[in-house]
């Protein structure tokens, strides 16, 4: 199961027993036994989309498939034609075509023998087990892998990235619905249990990932990423200034080597940077994100900074501050008529994930984005700026988005769109409804510490005012609405990417409704007696800041207060 996912209740279920509503079934299957769950299909393409797994990389999840926050992913690149992975007969073949990087490929029990080549450089062969499945890894330069059968028909084939041979997760095989929505993609809760002798895969079961790690179901609203080059800032399109010494050699978020870009200031005596140009229009509030590896360099060394610097009418500096050894952040207006409306960073991995959400309104028609390795030491402002400081960091992911007060997932590829996945929905004729008694529990991580510019359902029933649960405008606020009454929570959460716990009460015999934030209740607010939703549940309506829920558990009868606050 991921997340310890709960089901919505079943029919009949006056009492609200839960079962099971795990990884195999409701958040990823689309089908929890009891009800439904439609996956928004908004891709063009596999990959569009990235999501963290258990270590922390970024991943690309296959096209519409659902992305789960901390899971591990496996995802099968055996091509689904044909047999799929199921077999590959004597002197067949299937071809990938791959990006360089490393690669596992492992088959079923038999006596079959698999011959590798392509022009990517793999070479050799494998032998089948008799009684085990067998596995090989390859580093594979950017182009074909093909696999050939000799001596017996191949089964339960399998390609995936990295150097461990997990659980098969069979492609052109099963019929829908699939795990993760998604033919050949699979997300598990456990780390892999799976070991390799002399080619040999003995399984086994990992340990379970850690709940603080498992976020969820994550969905975010669509963003374009504006900058050209997100990840090489070696390309001319970014701007060196003052000899910034800049090298592609990095792994990147996505664990690539060579993807991320190394940058230093090694002058005492000038500021040294990167900088590129992005056209805005005046009076929008803007987001710049990016990646910078936590080092163990403090502020008291050297401290990095970028800023923006709006021009075209009233030049405008805002600045964002990092301690790359702690994720201290801090931010200023230095000149110029604008707000910094939120920034921050969150540990993603080995990347401090940072983010400026910024409004001007001077007039200005460019934003020009400048990244500082090293601008200062000791207080970590303006007043530490100084020349002397030098240092170096690892950056990747650079993301500007205009017209939103949101950061994004990273957009890994200049100008392009991450589609959104929000508003998944279960089909209110296979679930049972509230009626005028009822509960809920649900774990709901924001993403970012932002401040928000809709009020974005959590949990919505049929349409937009049966809004059940929801974020507020007002930064960090729930609120609970039975139609005509709200009950709201304040400073919900403290951090960004924190977990909180929210259960719910509606009881039509007290007239009363509950709300609590893991564990504190809110100010019982008056119910009406007569909230009675029908029709499809949404989760994540008309959200566009990122969100992850988990835990999700419906219940028919008002289950208390003591509940509520347990």
């Amino acid at each position: 199961m991921i997340s310890n996912s709960k089901s919505i209740a079943a029919k009949g279920d006056n009492a609200g027993t839960q079962s099971a509503l795990g990884l195999e079934t409701a958040l990823n299957t689309g089908r929890d036994g009891h009800g439904y769950l439609t996956h928004p299909a908004n891709d063009s393409a596999d990959y569009q989309r990235l999501v963290p797994d258990h270590e922390g990389i970024w991943r690309g999840v296959k096209q519409n498939a659902s992305r789960h926050y901390g899971a591990r992913l496996v995802i099968n690149l055996i091509p689904s034609a044909g047999t799929g992975s199921a077999s590959l007969a004597v002197s067949s073949a299937k071809t990938m075509t791959l990006a360089a990087g490393t690669y596992t490929f492992s088959m079923g029990a038999g006596t079959g023998t698999a011959t590798f080549s392509g022009t990517g450089g793999a070479t050799g062969t494998l032998t089948a087990n008799a009684t085990n499945r067998t596995a090989v890894t390859k580093t594979i330069s950017a182009g074909t892998f093909i696999v050939t059968a000799s001596v017996a028909t191949l089964v339960d084939l399998q390609t995936e990235e990295g150097s461990s041979a997990s659980e098969y997760v069979s492609i052109g095989v099963l019929s829908a619905p699939f795990p993760n929505n998604t033919d050949g993609q699979k997300s598990f809760s456990t780390e892999n249990g799976n070991t390799v002798t002399d080619n040999v895969v003995t399984a086994g079961v990992g340990a379970a990932i850690s709940p603080s790690v498992l976020k969820g179901l994550m969905m975010e609203g669509a963003a374009t990423n504006l900058i050209t080059q997100p990840r090489d800032m070696t390309s001319a399109a970014w701007t060196k200034v003052n000899g910034t010494i800049n090298t592609l050699n990095q792994t990147g978020i996505d664990g690539q080597p060579n993807s991320a870009t190394y940058l230093e200031d090694d002058d005492a005596t000038s500021y040294e940077s990167a900088t590129l140009n992005v056209t805005v229009t005046s009076g929008q509030t803007n987001t710049l994100s990016f990646f910078i590896k936590k080092d163990t360099v403090g502020k008291a060394t050297r401290f990095f900074s970028a800023r923006i610097a709006y021009t075209g009418g009233t030049t405008t500096n805002l600045d964002f501050f990092l301690d790359t050894a702690t994720g201290e952040t801090n931010d200023d207006v230095l000149v110029g008529a604008g707000t910094i409306d939120s920034f921050g960073a969150v540990l993603v991995g080995d990347f401090w994930h940072c983010y400026l959400v910024t409004t001007q309104s001077g007039g200005n028609t460019n934003a020009n984005i400048q990244i500082y390795p090293a601008s200062g030491k000791t207080t970590l402002d303006n007043a530490g700026y100084t020349v002397a400081a030098t240092g170096s960091v690892v950056i990747d992911g650079v993301t500007f988005v205009t017209n939103t007060s949101y950061p994004t997932s990273p957009i890994l590829t200049g100008g392009a769109t991450r589609p959104s996945d929000t508003e998944y929905t279960i089909d209110g004729a296979n679930w049972t409804p509230m009626d005028a008694n009822g509960s809920i529990s649900v774990e709901v991580t924001p993403l970012f510490d932002v401040a928000l510019a809709a009020s974005p359902g959590i949990i919505n029933v049929n349409t937009a005012a049966n809004n059940l649960l929801s974020f507020s405008t007002t930064a960090k606020m729930i609120n609970l609405f039975d139609n005509a009454n709200a009950v709201s929570f304040s400073n919900a959460w403290s951090a960004p990417g924190q977990t909180i716990g929210i259960k719910t009460n509606h009881d039509s015999n007290t007239l009363k409704q509950d709300l609590a934030v893991d564990g504190v209740g809110a100010t019982q607010g008056t119910y009406d007696g007569s909230y009675n939703p029908t029709g499809d549940i949404t989760l994540g309506k008309s959200l566009a800041l990122g969100m992850c829920l988990k835990n999700l558990s419906l219940y028919r009868r008002a289950k208390g207060t003591t509940w509520t606050l347990s």
